[in-house]
């Protein structure tokens, strides 16, 4: 007899000769089906990740839009300090 690890300790009475009744089999699918859709786990992980993706995507946008500015502000004053002898190599 085929050992079966996946069905339920109260449908071990039902098995015969490695098969499950069709009953049994249904009501295991029933179940699980149910147990998934009421599942909502994975939906707050979904919603964080979500919720990450636009955050970054604002950030990068930022970055890109205010970049330049501040490359620019970050040349001048290197320059004026680089021009008065403060700056150091």
């Amino acid at each position: 007899m085929r050992v079966i690890t996946s069905i339920h300790w109260r449908y071990r009475d039902r098995i015969r000769d490695g098969a499950i009744l069709l009953s049994v089999r249904r009501r295991i699918l029933r179940r699980r089906i149910e147990r998934f859709v009421s599942d909502i786990s994975g939906v707050t992980g979904i919603e964080y990740g979500l919720i990450i993706a636009g955050i970054s995507i604002s950030i990068i946008a930022t970055v890109f839009a205010i970049g330049e500015e501040l490359n620019t502000m970050f040349e001048a004053s290197r320059q004026a300090l680089e021009d008065r002898g403060q700056l150091l190599s």
